[in-house]
């Protein structure tokens, strides 16, 4: 009897909230990864295992894939939009572990580590150490990456694949008949519980008979800014210049004298606002007046991320205003893996190290993304701020022209783990309703 066509649907919801005040744990169902619980490290213990990572030179090629990856989705989205690189990175390094021949070398090329020696055991130890880092609890917030690979029961997986799933990636596998009604409300309740909750319907119906396995990966972060924006400094409706040239109106943030780390180039700065205790960095990249985004990130490079702390320099502005915003977008990331050199992976694949199927094939990588900037507010810091601007005393000499950092023009951001200094997030906005 002949092998019936297999194909893999890669799913990967990934889920960001900053600026919001209750920064609560994860609570995971029954039906979450298999270990709910990630043991606290000490800084010792982080700094140990991002050394060790540092070492493996995997961050770097993670990074470059990132920014490679954004550049692909900036040529085709026209509105604002969100995306994880990491989810999309640790789906394609779980495949890795399945794949022979050319598939591997293709997805190890296209994450950059394919010069690396034992480029796939590094792969995977910079995997679990990520996910150990993200899961680890004593952190000022709350974060969450989960994994896991659904299969229909029809179907076999090789123990070996498996193994590594559970071990490097800490994968929950679940054998199920996908295509039902009932497996649908249990993915959908997988998803909600690693998303703390906020997204309760990811799948809107059952899977098709068709379709062997699920592979889906969440990542849900949630952290406070390490200074506040005052809720009754923000504005209500404030213009923004749209990337088409029309007006746009925004809730726009308002913060005074703050210094943050900066890089400047000829064209664009980058700015980072630190979040939950310096775990994270909100990076803006801020084109000046006048530059397309698209001419900055050509000038953008992993090692600008890797290498921050000996680029960077402080820099204190008088008036900071910031958009508050809540983007939601969904992908594919076929066409965009394929440009960057998948050409295998969606068609002659080689999966002859996860089943023993010959017509084993990934028909796309999806992922919903969700991104939420807010104050956060605790109005008394902010007031404290309000009063460096004026000055105390009684001087005549004219005082000079306050400095101003105001994101009223399209502009790009990341949010990256400062601890690994790995790209979590990436998008940009690009306009506001009229």
């Amino acid at each position: 009897m002949k092998d019936r066509y297999i194909s893999l649907i890669t799913g990967i919801l990934t889920l960001c909230i900053l600026g919001i005040s209750s920064c609560s744990r994860v609570v995971a169902s029954s039906s979450s990864r298999e270990a709910t619980e990630c043991p606290v490290l000490s800084a010792g213990q982080i700094d140990s295992i991002v050394f060790e990572m540092a070492d493996s030179n995997v961050t770097s090629g993670i990074n470059s894939f990132a920014i490679n990856m954004a550049k692909l989705v900036m040529e085709n989205s026209e509105d604002n939009y969100i995306f994880s690189p990491l989810g999309i990175a640790f789906n394609l390094s779980m495949l890795s572990n399945g794949a022979n021949g050319i598939t591997k070398d293709e997805i190890l090329t296209v994450l950059g580590v394919d010069n690396i020696n034992d480029a796939q055991n590094r792969l995977n130890n910079y995997c679990r150490s990520v996910d150990v880092i993200i899961n680890n609890p004593a952190t000022n917030g709350s974060a969450r990456l989960a994994n896991s690979l659904w299969v229909d029961e029809k179907h076999k997986i090789k123990k070996q694949f498996k193994t590594i799933c559970k071990n490097k990636f800490h994968t929950g596998i679940f054998i199920r008949n996908l295509s039902t009604e009932a497996t649908k409300d249990e993915i959908n309740q997988w998803v909600s519980a690693n998303t703390d909750g906020l997204i309760k319907n990811f799948l809107s119906h059952s899977l098709y008979f068709q379709q062997s396995s699920a592979l889906i990966n969440a990542i849900f972060v949630i952290a406070p800014w390490d200074f506040k924006f005052d809720h009754s400094l923000t504005s209500e409706r404030y213009p923004f210049n749209n990337i088409d040239g029309t007006e746009g109106i925004c809730k726009m943030m308002k913060a005074f004298n703050r210094t943050q780390e900066t890089i400047a180039f000829d064209c664009f700065d980058i700015i980072r606002f630190t979040l939950a205790s310096s775990t994270y960095g909100f990076d803006v990249i801020l084109p000046h007046p006048d530059v397309d985004l698209k001419d900055c990130i050509n000038q953008i490079d992993d090692n600008i991320f890797v290498k921050w702390k000996s680029r960077a320099r402080h820099k204190t502005w008088d008036i900071v205003r910031m958009p508050k915003f809540d983007i939601r977008t969904t992908h594919s990331f076929h066409k965009s893996l394929v440009k960057l050199g998948l050409d295998h992976l969606f068609t002659d694949s080689d999966f002859s190290d996860m089943t023993t199927s010959k017509h084993f094939f990934i028909s796309d990588i999806l992922q919903k993304a969700r991104f939420i900037v807010e104050e956060d507010g605790a109005e008394a810091a902010a007031a404290t701020m309000d009063t460096a601007v004026g000055s105390p005393f009684g001087i005549t000499e004219p005082r000079p022209k306050p400095t101003k950092l105001i994101l009223d023009r399209p502009f790009m951001y990341t949010l990256t783990d400062l601890r690994t200094n790995t790209i979590i997030f990436i998008g940009e906005v690009k306009k506001f309703p009229q």
